[in-house]
């Protein structure tokens, strides 16, 4: 019965100082570094944000420069697939004959002398429009293409 007692006690001790300890850390006024977390976080947002502005925008905007020029190339090479077509053939095909193409180039007949290709690439934007009788030039692709 002795035992029972005492480890009653200790439990009941146990208790009495877990609750004192749990009243006197409310009541207890904020740690000295805890001063310092604000300036912390506010060093680490600056550090984000830098990071953001140095490292992840010029990634994104070289990464658009050259989705643009894949574009330029692409309209380029099913520009001259509809030219070699045409040379062989002399007319204008009902679809862009360089087949593996044919998923990301838009291609559409206007008439017997005029066809349009829009390459389908995210964030690049603009149809050419080639007159069979014209070489398409880089630079009429690139003023069209946004």
């Amino acid at each position: 019965m002795s035992d029972k007692k005492d480890i009653d006690n200790s439990i009941e001790s146990a208790y009495r100082g877990h609750k004192a300890a749990l009243s006197s850390s409310r009541t207890k006024p904020a740690k000295k570094n805890s001063i310092y977390r604000l300036p912390a976080l506010l060093i680490l947002l600056a550090a984000c944000l830098a990071y953001w502005q140095l490292v992840v925008i010029p990634q994104q905007q070289a990464l658009q420069q050259a989705m643009h020029a894949s574009a330029v190339d692409i309209i380029m090479e099913a520009d001259a697939s509809v030219y070699l077509y045409f040379r062989e053939l002399g007319e204008l095909p009902d679809q862009l004959p360089h087949l593996l193409l044919e998923d990301i180039v838009w291609y559409q007949q206007i008439d017997e002398n005029t066809y349009s290709l829009d390459a389908q690439l995210p964030n690049v934007t603009g149809a050419v429009t080639v007159k069979t009788d014209e070489v398409l030039e880089v630079s009429q692709i690139e003023a069209v293409l946004e």
